[in-house]
């Protein structure tokens, strides 16, 4: 069963897919965790391709390919900017714009 909420709802846990699309480009993070930095919190996630992340991400390429991105600019994304798939049991949360 798939569940979905707004993405302005979303709260990041490890392990949480993020997918960032722009008009030509796009990206797929996994959140690795959270930090607190000047009183917001950053969004600490591994970007790779679907298959790269899944499979045979090597932890050089996994320490290069860390980032952070604001929380509120995620949960304020518009116009499809971000989404985000969790599974919950058997089953899919996803928040979306």
């Amino acid at each position: 069963m798939l569940q979905s909420l707004p993405i302005g709802q979303w709260e990041p846990h490890v392990g949480d897919i993020v997918m960032w699309h722009g008009w030509f480009k796009h990206w797929f993070g996994v959140v690795t965790g959270t930090a607190h930095v000047d009183g917001s919190t950053k969004v600490m996630m591994v970007k790779a391709g679907i298959p790269l992340l899944l499979a045979r991400i090597t932890p050089d390429h996994f320490l290069s390919e860390q980032f952070a991105i604001p929380l509120a600019k995620i949960q304020k994304g518009v116009a499809g900017e971000y989404a985000v798939a969790r599974a919950v049991k058997e089953s899919v949360m996803v928040w979306y714009v």
